[in-house]
């Protein structure tokens, strides 16, 4: 699995990380999860600008292994907003 957190640019802290399938599917379920009506007063859609979404590793299911990398800037959060 891939390890993703979401980096707050003003704080300059990173999130506690997330695993997904692809980068594909944690950008679709971002892009979801900030067009419902209940997510938008958080500080994600409403400072979008000021998160970024990261790769920042893999995780083996099979052996317990995470293996980190140089975090890697997959998109700004305001770009999901606007797809």
């Amino acid at each position: 699995m891939r390890v993703y957190s979401v980096r707050d640019n003003v704080a300059g802290t990173f999130a506690v990380p997330t695993f997904y399938q692809s980068d594909a599917l944690i950008m679709r379920d971002f892009r979801v999860a900030m067009a419902d009506p209940d997510f938008s007063q958080t500080g994600f859609v409403k400072s979008s600008q000021d998160y970024d979404l990261y790769f920042i590793g893999e995780y083996s299911e099979r052996d317990g292994e995470l293996v980190p990398c140089l975090p890697v800037k997959l998109c700004c959060l305001a770009d999901l907003l606007e797809v």
